[in-house]
């Protein structure tokens, strides 16, 4: 009814309830019955004529039907209808609130939030109650079923005389004695009067004929019937049987049931290939999913190894440092002592100095033979990779040469077929 301008209007005209509604569906986790509330009076102020303030959307709707009489698609949706569209809002505002992450959480169930899933996906639902009441939703689909079943009936009838007639006139007026006999009724639209009227007069021609020239008597195939039994005389034309019809209708039946049956296997082709490509396209986020996380992951890590490496870096470098500077102590230390104390004072600064360097070199060694363990970790990985692409590789090799060396079932078969005419064509050199 409305278009974007109309509701760019009243959007500027909102007051701040309905400005803060808005914004609630992006913060809060479910709708509430205020919020819904609040949306509604906005939806009514919209379609609103001018001069009228309605806050409510059922006196919006019946003012609008009884005073402007106003079609059923100008008056503002339900409040079911326009509830189960705030949900599905909700749901959309959350996603769109994601779009500049790469791996979008989902924070919301839409089969609680406005949709509802069937066997073709995911559906809107359009409103929380029936359109009319169900005594009256089934009273109609029962008035429904009974006319679709008239109507089946009177076509049914329709086609029935119709083959009636066509098989009447492909085998004309005359009725067989076999057919009678049969039970077959070709003429069964002609009434006994006018049997009998044909019948008399035919009798009538015939004793005219016998008494002008006796010589007809000797034909073959035209003496007159005996008086005792009341039957038409047949004709020379051979009739058409009603079989031929019957098999045809058969026929054409069959034809159309395989056409129904290769219509549904189309069908369940179209529905198998598009599950696949859904499964395809899954597999395929999937991957993609575990990818751009792996990426992420290694970005922020490398991201936070170089600062670390610096602090590592400065560490070092501190602590060699306090190792120079401790050794210097010591040496100037075990300079300064006296005569009488030298030689004790000098063993105790060597067994110092000497535990301060292997204690360096064992840090060194540790951090070294750390080092080597990650560089092996790290080279196990790789070849393990390498490993896995090469037997996946050597596999589809295996598959390529398979294809190439095995021929096709068409050309085994004519190969085969070549091979048994073969010993017929030698004996029938022989």
């Amino acid at each position: 009814m409305h278009g974007k301008a109309t509701w760019l209007q009243i959007y500027l005209k909102a007051d701040e309830d309905i400005i803060n509604a808005l914004q609630m569906l992006l913060d809060e986790a479910e709708v509430a019955e205020g919020m819904l509330s609040t949306l509604a009076s906005f939806v009514c102020a919209a379609y609103s004529p001018k001069g009228i303030n309605i806050k409510t959307i059922p006196e919006l709707r019946w003012h609008l039907f009884c005073k402007h009489r106003a079609e059923s698609d100008k008056l503002p949706p339900t409040l079911g209808a326009l509830k189960q569209h705030i949900l599905r809002v909700h749901v959309q505002t959350r996603v769109w609130a994601q779009a500049a992450i790469a791996l979008q959480d989902p924070q919301l169930d839409p089969l609680h939030n406005g949709y509802f899933r069937d066997s073709d996906g995911m559906k809107p639902t359009t409103t929380e109650v029936l359109p009319a009441p169900k005594a009256i939703i089934e009273m109609k689909l029962r008035k429904d079923s009974d006319e679709v079943k008239e109507n089946e009936e009177t076509c049914r009838k329709k086609k029935q005389h119709q083959r009636q007639n066509r098989g009447a006139r492909d085998s004309g007026v005359v009725q067989p004695l076999e057919d009678r006999d049969s039970g077959f009724s070709l003429s069964d639209g002609l009434g006994k009067s006018k049997d009998a009227h044909a019948l008399k007069s035919i009798r009538n021609k015939q004793s005219s004929d016998v008494k002008g020239s006796p010589a007809v008597l000797s034909r073959p195939g035209f003496s007159s019937p005996p008086q005792g039994l009341d039957l038409p005389i047949v004709t020379p034309k051979k009739p058409i049987h009603r079989v031929f019809h019957t098999n045809r209708e058969e026929l054409i039946e069959e034809i159309k049931m395989v056409r129904e049956e290769r219509k549904q296997l189309e069908w369940t082709r179209q529905e198998l290939l598009r599950k696949g490509k859904d499964l395809l396209a899954q597999n395929r986020h999937r991957r993609n999913q575990a990818r751009d996380s792996w990426k992420k992951k290694y970005f922020e890590t490398k991201k936070a190894t170089a600062p670390l490496e610096e602090n590592l870096r400065n560490l070092k470098q501190e602590l060699e440092t306090f190792y120079n500077k401790l050794l210097h102590q010591l040496q100037a230390r075990d300079n300064r002592g006296k005569p009488r104390r030298q030689g004790r004072s000098s063993i105790k600064n060597e067994l110092i100095i000497q535990i301060m360097t292997e204690s360096h070199e064992i840090d060194n060694l540790k951090r070294k033979v750390e080092d080597d363990k990650m560089k092996l970790i790290t080279e196990i990985k790789l070849r393990k990779q390498a490993a896995t692409e090469l037997r996946a590789l050597k596999a589809e090799l295996a598959q390529k040469k398979s294809q190439s060396s095995h021929p096709g079932p068409m050309s085994s078969l004519r190969f085969g077929s070549t091979t048994r005419e073969t010993p017929q064509a030698q004996q029938t050199s022989i």
